[in-house]
């Protein structure tokens, strides 16, 4: 996976390694590659999506791929792919309404990552919401939960979503650390 924060750009792979015990109590540790270079197993232009990363009180809330949904058990930050004509931004916003039933108030872009699996490319734009309008019901996810920079890794994650998994990590970890 190919990854670029915002402010600075590096290229990173991520491996989503699982001792028996952490599938057994659906955690996972993650371990982090960095390379000089990588190279795409599709000769189409990625797919363009968008993920939000909700953040509260030094916590972000993932949510669970409920069954009968590609992915389904893997946990997330929700999202969806980019239609013609549409900005990032409302695509988000779009998509947040039809799978959580909330809007966003207030967000700040934290990065793209370009994610390769299954012959398909997809670059997956990153948002920290940190306000946002309704109260959320669930239609793609079975669970949510807010996890903190202890819990952060006690779930197993979408492997597109690793990339931000380790930036909002490092981000609880400032905020929870005394100054």
């Amino acid at each position: 996976m190919l990854c670029r924060s915002a402010g600075r750009g590096f290229l990173s792979v991520f491996a989503n390694e699982r001792t028996k015990q952490q599938r057994q109590t659906g955690g996972s540790s993650l371990v982090s590659y960095r390379l000089a270079a990588l190279v795409s197993t599709s000769d189409q232009p990625p797919i363009e999506v968008t993920a939000a990363v909700f953040f509260n009180e030094g916590s972000v809330l993932s949510f669970r791929r409920k069954p009968g949904m590609s992915l389904a058990g893997f946990w997330e930050f929700p999202g969806g792919k980019l239609e013609r004509n549409e900005t990032l931004i409302s695509c988000l916003n779009r998509e947040l309404i039809e799978e959580l039933d909330v809007q966003i108030v207030s967000s700040e872009y934290l990065g793209a990552c370009l994610h390769h699996s299954a012959g398909k490319s997809i670059k997956l734009h990153g948002y920290v919401v940190s306000r946002w309008a309704g109260e959320f019901r669930l239609t793609d996810h079975d669970q949510m939960r807010w996890l903190g920079a202890e819990s952060i890794d006690s779930v197993a994650w979408s492997p597109a979503d690793l990339f931000f998994v380790e930036q909002m990590k490092l981000r609880l970890i400032r905020t929870a650390s005394p100054r």
